[in-house]
């Protein structure tokens, strides 16, 4: 990722999906990703995101845009209606969302989270 204008700090990270914070998870997926820019107001971070293969069920933890940039998942939400996301496609989930998520092969999505967002009421 290229990232123009002020150099933020790049953070990376990697954990096991299986951590406590989610439920029903199958395989052992695991995440590894970069954040690329976390705004000094704390506003507005982006970056990537690879997870391996695996299913899991959580509230969503920050509002958050993604695009899949390589692989596919379907997330499921909790009108039981399933999103089959592809390389291309774009979803939102708000803070506090119940979905399900179903990776059969490796993914990789770029990420942009808005946690300010989750402070406000509309």
């Amino acid at each position: 990722m290229v990232v123009l204008g002020p150099k933020y700090e790049i953070i990376k990270t990697s954990k096991k999906i299986d951590d406590g914070m989610n439920e029903n998870v199958e395989g052992d997926p695991s995440t590894k990703g970069t954040r690329y820019v976390t705004h000094p107001t704390g506003a507005l971070n982006i970056g990537i995101w690879e997870c391996e293969a695996g299913k899991w069920s959580s509230n969503h933890p920050i509002s958050e845009m993604f695009t899949i940039l390589e692989g596919g998942v379907i997330i499921t939400d909790s009108d039981g209606v399933a999103h089959d996301l592809k390389v291309g496609d774009s979803i939102y989930i708000p803070r506090g969302t119940p979905i399900h998520w179903n990776i059969e092969s490796r993914i990789k999505k770029a990420w942009v989270m808005m946690p300010q967002l989750d402070l406000v009421s509309i």
